[in-house]
């Protein structure tokens, strides 16, 4: 029988001891493989502009722990200037994000999106050997954010609108479901004086491009192909990166409509600019405004009835009627919402009419078509809340600007499953391809100044001519009108 003491060993413990002895085996390996292909790329290298010049120290935090390891610095010189270089740095892109390997920025990026950089930073020492702050946590989302995402978003944007870049995919119509949250900023209640008359909230403008439904079970569906877009800037900045979105992943000549579906703000409405876009009021915003505002159940079954046929604005008869009979009871409170919900409809007329019917579907077209083909649109509620509204406005949470624009940026890439192209850097190798296959811009023409330019009346032309040139200067002068002889250059 085996003797067991009373200080009994707990099955965690032993977990433990075994999980930092992995941990540590798995940093000495990583460091012989890189000393291993230090010493390959020093054997391969054929450049003989390339001196090594010493060894160099640095740390790397991977989910081993913190690395600690020397790799050769070589001297590279050209042109007659010298550059230090790091070989296995380039070989291995190595300081994705500082000091941080790319799988504990892929980590920290998907944990900050959900939960607190507190949070995050407590998860990532949990699950891995690094110990991280949660200040750490939010400088590695806002760095990736501005140095990778708002980068290569600046490259597509001024490639996109001088025309280098398309897309390929041939779409007939596209959707649009646009809305915004507001979300508190920090120190909003310090120096409240001084900031009078300033915003003390910022909105964030979010919108959810995608090809229509699928079926995903039974009366279940999804969007498809979906794609976000957010940001905490002006509707013009943010229209510009829809059209963006658009222009780089479907043909523009081929799309003959652009659904764009909110709930009746003004930078909604203004972001539907060209012939193919055409702006719809929210259904679901439609159908909140009647309940809250219309007590009496038959008018209520009427309004909300009538918005969704092919003559909504009928609605305002329907309206009208109900006034006066709320005048009549002078019911004043009621008569009152009743009046905003008409304003609102009112701004939004334009919006009332379904984009089924504008497409020339009949009533009776819809009702045998497929469950997947021509949807009511209103998924934007559902997308925004757990895109976004649920990490930027729970707890209370306040943001800075420049906080706030990082994290809307990830949040959008990650929802669309764009992070993986963008941290291997496909996505850049996809634009240079792209580049790559078109013509090249035709070279600039130097402008060569003509000189002073020289008027007819004046005598100074013909002071420089001598001889049969003089003769043969007035003769075609002679025949000239006063209209035809304005200008003539040296």
């Amino acid at each position: 029988m085996l003797n067991i003491s009373k200080d009994e060993t707990k099955f965690n413990d032993l977990e433990e001891k075994m999980w930092k002895k992995k941990m540590q085996e798995g940093i000495n390996e990583l460091r012989d493989q890189l000393r291993e292909i230090d010493n390959k790329l020093l054997k391969n290298k054929n450049n003989t502009e390339l001196e090594v010049k010493d060894f160099q120290k640095t740390t790397i935090k991977c989910k081993f722990g913190d690395l600690e390891f020397y790799r050769r610095r070589y001297k590279l010189k050209r042109n007659g200037e010298t550059k230090i270089v790091y070989l296995l740095d380039i070989y291995l892109e190595l300081g994705y994000s500082g000091q941080y390997s790319q799988s504990i920025v892929e980590l920290v990026i998907k944990e900050a999106i959900e939960k607190s950089y507190r949070k995050t930073a407590e998860t990532i020492r949990e699950t891995t050997n690094v110990s991280i702050t949660h200040t750490a946590a939010r400088k590695i989302l806002i760095d990736f954010s501005e140095k990778h995402i708002e980068k290569i978003e600046k490259q597509k944007l001024k490639l996109y609108e001088k025309g280098y870049i398309e897309g390929q995919k041939e779409q007939k119509i596209i959707y649009e479901e646009a809305d915004g949250i507001y979300i508190s900023k920090q120190n909003r209640k310090k120096n409240k004086a001084k900031r009078k008359g300033k915003k003390l909230k910022s909105e964030i403008k979010i919108g959810i491009i995608h090809e229509g439904f699928e079926k995903r079970y039974s009366n279940d569906f999804r969007v498809k192909n979906k794609q976000m877009i957010a940001t905490t800037k002006n509707a013009k900045y943010f229209k510009r990166l829809v059209d963006m979105a658009i222009g780089t992943r479907y043909k523009e000549n081929k799309i003959e409509r652009i659904i764009i579906n909110a709930d009746g703000a003004d930078w909604c409405k203004d972001i539907a600019e060209s012939p193919k876009e055409r702006y719809q009021l929210d259904m679901f915003h439609i159908q909140k405004r009647i309940t809250e505002a219309v007590t009496n159940r038959e008018y209520k079954e009427l309004m909300s009835g009538i918005v969704k046929t092919s003559k909504p604005e009928y609605i305002f008869n329907i309206i009208y009627n109900y006034k006066v009979e709320l005048e009549y009871d002078k019911n004043i409170e009621e008569l009152e919402k009743v009046k905003e919900l008409e304003e609102y409809l009112r701004n939004n007329e334009k919006g009332l009419l379904r984009y089924q019917y504008d497409l020339g579907v009949t009533e009776e077209e819809l009702k045998k078509s497929e469950e997947t083909e021509y949807r009511n649109l209103g998924t934007e509620e559902s997308q925004v809340y757990c895109g976004c509204r649920k990490r930027m406005k729970k707890n209370r949470t306040s943001w800075s600007d420049r906080g706030s624009e990082a994290m809307v940026k990830v949040i959008s890439y990650v929802k669309s499953n764009m992070l993986e192209d963008l941290i291997t850097g496909k996505m850049e190798k996809a634009i240079e391809t792209d580049l790559a296959e078109r013509i090249p811009e035709p070279k600039k023409v130097k402008k060569i100044k003509l000189g002073k330019i020289r008027y007819a009346t004046q005598n100074t032309i013909l002071e420089s001519l001598t001889g049969f040139r003089k003769l043969k200067v007035k003769g075609l002068l002679r025949n000239k009108s006063f209209n035809e002889m304005r200008i003539i250059g040296n």
